[in-house]
């Protein structure tokens, strides 16, 4: 694998999985139970910045500093892929997406390509989930989203100054799994809206860039229900079906042995009917936005 190529799937890896990945800004929450007043903190990140996006809202800083556990989506540090990794994302070497794709599409799919970095790639094996988010990814880059983002920096904080522990919510094996399982039902309808959404994104980042800079949840909101209604399957394999395994098998569970975590995740993964904000209210927790 080349090295480029690894590089670029790094970056695919954390959060560029073909949907809008920014936060409102300063978008930190209090989460408190009703009844044993038991608390931690939750917030929504953006998985990549710009530097003129930096620096991030000091309330990531002071919920850190009240919380003895960091959770975020997956590790950092063990981002070094391996083929059999890899090859989830991927076709046999028996089939490509010219198996599952319309010819006319397919030229389409080559035009937009070959005129990004992907040319050097060979996006016509990788299966629908993940050449979006490559095709998402190179077009961020062009746009300055170059380096990782919120849940780096406040790594970086923790290491430097808290030294907390650590929990990861999924593996990076299991991110690509998802990842390539994006799209497997309606490929023609997936792949023709990511080229819609190519053709669008520098737009639709600027729009996302504004509502995260004004704190716009609803824009949020809007989102999360343009994905549901854009493929039930692939909403509950991002968002639904991740935030209630989430909640159970980690948030919770964490909060139930006395800890308090801050939870820092995709921003979607907190709004919608399947939101972590609506999920949590419905177990008994208050949520109130966090001022440091």
């Amino acid at each position: 694998m080349s090295r480029a190529f690894q590089r670029a799937f790094i970056g695919v890896t954390y959060g560029l999985i073909g949907l809008l990945t920014f936060s409102t800004y300063g978008q930190v929450y209090k989460v408190t139970h009703s009844s044993n007043h038991e608390a931690f903190y939750l917030a929504g990140s953006i998985h990549v910045l710009r530097p003129s996006d930096q620096p991030i809202p000091s309330e990531f800083y002071g919920a850190l500093d009240q919380s003895d556990r960091l959770v975020i989506e997956t590790d950092l540090s063990n981002l070094e892929m391996n083929y059999s990794i890899l090859s989830k994302g991927i076709y046999p070497s028996d089939s490509s997406l010219l198996d599952v794709i319309p010819k006319k599409l397919a030229n389409r799919i080559t035009q937009y390509c070959n005129s990004t970095m992907l040319r050097a790639f060979p996006y016509l094996n990788f299966k629908p989930g993940l050449l979006d988010a490559f095709m998402e990814a190179m077009v961020l880059q062009d746009n300055g989203f170059n380096s990782l983002g919120v849940e780096q920096i406040v790594l970086d904080y923790n290491a430097d100054n808290r030294q907390i522990t650590l929990h990861y919510l999924e593996s990076v094996e299991e991110q690509i799994l998802m990842i390539s399982r994006l799209g497997s039902k309606r490929p023609k309808k997936y792949l023709n809206n990511s080229l819609r959404k190519g053709l669008n994104i520098e737009a639709s980042i600027e729009a996302t860039v504004a509502a995260w800079q004004t704190g716009n949840s609803r824009f949020f909101n809007r989102s999360v229900r343009a994905l549901s209604r854009q493929s039930a399957s692939d909403y509950h394999l991002i968002l639904a079906d991740r935030n209630k395994s989430w909640i159970e098998h980690d948030i919770l569970p964490l909060v139930q042995e006395g800890f308090t975590p801050f939870v820092v995740v995709g921003a979607m993964h907190l709004y919608g009917r399947d939101g972590l904000i609506k999920s949590l209210r419905k177990r008994g927790f208050i949520i109130t936005e966090f001022k440091s």
